[in-house]
């Protein structure tokens, strides 16, 4: 029999013991599970920037994984914990936007908010506390809720079992940018080790051959292909359909001076 597969996403950093609180209450109920780290770099409280690391690792795992995914600043209060049951996978996480992950594209809303589950979906509070560690702390979920809750459905616990149905879940739009005529407005979602530059303005949304995005002080022009081809920095799609910047042999971060959260204007044509 395979192991059972449970990822994580969180905002815990490495520097302190929390991820590895996480893993051994997990291993305290399924010792045999297998835990895949996807990140633990989120951001710090960014639900948004946790939805889009989230949405760009979980596909290319076995249908039978369990993605838990907490950035939880809410942690403690009347915010729901949940469990979403998909056609391809489960995952585990607080209300609040990060479980967006889960939902096609289609599912997702104009602007942050509850909406209803598509054909196919499932959605669970975990209001069967049995699941929990005792006493759960009102500050670590993540380690006496949604990583116990994880255990025992990786276990074999059926997803019905944890909770209450629910027919609507809290996600956030597929991206923040916005487009009026020729220009879109967007922001850097994320920058990777190589200080690549990747925005939430999709490749959905460029429709021409020629753009120009202004960012910072600078404007560059028009999209490459591979880094390869380039000297100095330059726009391409990523390999997960988004807007980025680059700079062969070194850092559009650094280049540019700019980090997350910075505004990007893409003019087209």
């Amino acid at each position: 029999m395979k192991r059972p597969l449970i990822t994580l996403t969180t905002d815990f950093g490495l520097g302190d013991n929390y991820v590895g609180a996480v893993k051994g209450a997990i291993l305290s109920i399924c010792p045999d599970a297998e835990i895949v780290d996807i990140t633990h770099l989120v951001g710090p409280q960014d639900i948004a920037h946790g939805v889009y690391l989230t949405s760009t690792a979980w596909p290319y795992f076995p249908s039978e994984a369990i993605h838990v995914a907490v950035v939880d600043p809410g942690v403690g209060t009347d915010r729901r914990a949940i469990l979403i049951s998909s056609p391809r996978s489960t995952f585990i996480g607080p209300d609040n936007g990060v479980l967006s992950a889960a939902l096609p594209l289609h599912a997702r809303p104009r602007s942050p908010g509850p909406v209803a589950l598509p054909e196919g979906y499932r959605a669970f509070e975990l209001s069967e506390t049995s699941y929990y560690r005792a006493t759960p702390s009102h500050t670590f979920h993540a380690r006496d809720i949604f990583g116990p809750v994880a255990a025992h459905v990786a276990a074999g616990t059926e997803v019905e079992a944890v909770g209450r149905s629910l027919a609507e879940v809290v996600a956030l739009p597929m991206t923040g940018a916005t487009r009026e005529g020729t220009e879109i407005r967007g922001h850097v979602i994320h920058v990777d080790t190589f200080g690549n530059l990747v925005s939430d303005v999709p490749a959905q949304m460029l429709d021409v051959e020629h753009l120009t995005i202004a960012i910072g002080s600078r404007s560059v022009p028009g999209l490459g292909r591979t880094y390869g081809e380039h000297d100095q920095l330059f726009a391409l799609i990523t390999s997960d359909g988004w807007l980025a910047l680059a700079q062969p042999n070194g850092s559009a971060a650094t280049t540019l001076s700019v980090g997350r959260g910075e505004p990007l204007l893409v003019r087209l044509g």
